[in-house]
């Protein structure tokens, strides 16, 4: 069997291959530590309600470090959030709290959503 067909197969059982595999390329190139999984990504957008955590939208959700990558910061779940991408442009390596606060869709509740999760709230799945 080629190599080919070996990776084909590869991610034909691993769902989540290709986005480790893109996850681990991104993260040896910045030079980051750690990383987040499709599961942690997919906790991350139910625990925003599938929304920018910053501006509420709901559609084109990006991964957002709230620590910048070029300002140190990790990529791992407390660092993660749900950006629109107009926000996550916006944003870029800016500071996420001053950044937010100069924005017109502000919001004290969404805020406090990203300071809990920056915490580290419980990452487990949500029961039905």
């Amino acid at each position: 069997m080629n190599v080919s067909l070996l990776l084909i197969e590869r991610v034909k059982k691993a769902s989540n291959y290709k986005e480790k595999v893109i996850a681990s390329n991104r993260a040896y190139k910045e030079g980051l530590v750690g990383t987040l999984t499709a599961e942690e990504w997919q906790n991350t957008l139910e625990h925003f309600n599938n929304q920018c955590a910053y501006c509420g939208a709901e559609t084109k959700l990006c991964r957002e470090h709230v620590v910048p990558i070029s300002k140190k910061g990790l990529n791992e779940t407390q660092n993660v959030v749900p950006a629109c991408i107009s926000c996550n442009s916006s944003k870029k390596d800016k500071d996420m709290l001053e950044w937010y606060k100069e924005t017109k869709f502000f919001s004290e509740a969404r805020l406090a959503k990203i300071m809990e999760w920056k915490g580290g709230a419980s990452r487990a799945p949500k029961r039905s």
